[in-house]
């Protein structure tokens, strides 16, 4: 098991490029969440304490006035579990769990707003890492691009990639045959 220290939530790092920007009504919802019912989750931060997942949770934690953290220090390979020993889903008198649940799905739902520029940012690394089946359309907002890439020519040890746009799939399956016919590595990509 990673090690176990206690800090200050002062401690961590919000992500200045978060991809969600958050809605004001959904950070309401998560602080009211709290005040009701405490924490329920557990955030994510890199080696240098700056978070990567649940700086909407940590903001509404700041603003209860939640000042302790504990960090439980690990490489991804351990599920890290926040075991709540005030709650018990199996008493029918206790509803704070079962509140907990639903308001854990329905702020996270609710304070869900796309900023542009850092979720392209969050899609490019995810097709750096061969994640495409995380790059999606953002419904509303039709200035997001998900298949523009970085020009990746300031580092080509990693990768040489071209991205082409086909008007139909055959056309694309076209292309590719031919790719692969003079030896290129190829995959078909549906976005």
């Amino acid at each position: 098991m990673g090690k176990v220290t206690k800090a200050k939530i002062d401690d961590l790092i919000l992500d200045d490029q978060n991809a969600n920007d958050g809605t004001e009504a959904g950070q309401q919802l998560i602080e009211q969440s709290i005040a009701t019912l405490g924490l329920g989750r557990s955030v994510v931060v890199d080696k240098n304490n700056r978070l990567i997942a649940g700086n909407k949770t940590t903001t509404g934690a700041r603003g209860q006035g939640i000042e302790k953290v504990v960090i439980v220090d690990t490489t991804g390979d351990e599920l890290v579990v926040v075991r709540r020993t005030d709650l018990d889903l199996a008493d029918d008198d206790d509803h704070r769990g079962r509140a907990l649940a639903l308001a854990d799905n329905y702020t996270a739902q609710q304070n869900m707003k796309w900023n542009p520029d850092a979720l392209q940012i969050h899609f490019d690394a995810a097709m750096s890492l061969d994640m495409q089946e995380f790059v999606f359309e953002v419904p509303g907002d039709k200035g997001v691009k998900t298949n523009k890439h970085s020009d990746l020519s300031g580092d080509l040890e990693k990768m040489y990639k071209i991205e082409i746009e086909f008007k139909d799939e055959d056309a694309q399956h076209a292309a590719y045959d031919e790719l692969q016919k003079l030896g290129y590595e190829c995959r078909i990509l549906t976005l």
